[in-house]
């Protein structure tokens, strides 16, 4: 009996101990939103953070809540060829240390919407159609199609739709204790 008790005060508190040491598990983010083709959908990147750079500093955005941790979400289209940031909504600490929402021209002083985004050079990510695996963590939830555009310099130079409908598995296939 009192092996089971020395067991019970040994190993009750380690596993507490481990279930409330385990890492949190990281939430999905909101998404930037853009209108390609005529449609309006989701965007996978964040093409506003190249934007930010030691002589144009990234300003103290405040997260919202734990869907938005980057501070805003921005709006863009692509129009003509052409990346342009058409909105923000955008929050930083006010007095008390909430967070406030701020407008565009507290963040783009002197510019005018629609911004061309001409400093941005890299692909953006545009999922398409319905989700197909659900991914509660950054932008990894996989949709039917994938649109990728190439922007050199605001500009695209290149695009590419891939199809995920085959590719992914919705329930994982059980696991044999005979697999390597």
């Amino acid at each position: 009996m009192t092996f089971v008790r020395h067991m019970f005060t040994v190993l009750l508190p380690a596993a507490l101990v481990l279930v409330i040491a385990s890492p949190a598990w990281p939430t999905a983010q909101v998404p930037e939103r853009i209108v390609y083709e005529g449609t309006e959908g989701f965007l996978f990147t964040d093409p506003l953070e190249s934007y930010f750079t030691r002589d144009n500093p990234r300003p103290k955005f405040a997260s919202p809540h734990t869907a938005c941790w980057r501070g805003y979400i921005a709006s863009w289209e692509i129009r003509e060829d052409t990346l342009y940031l058409t909105d923000i909504k955008a929050w930083m600490r006010d007095k008390e240390g909430k967070a406030a929402p701020v407008e565009f021209e507290q963040i783009f002083p002197g510019k005018a919407k629609p911004l061309k985004a001409d400093w941005f050079t890299g692909t953006l990510r545009i999922p398409r159609g319905e989700p197909i695996k659900y991914v509660h963590m950054g932008y990894q939830t996989i949709y039917e199609y994938d649109v990728f555009l190439r922007i050199e310099a605001g500009k695209v130079v290149d695009r590419k739709t891939i199809d995920n409908r085959n590719k992914v598995r919705t329930t994982p296939p059980a696991q044999s204790i005979l697999d390597p």
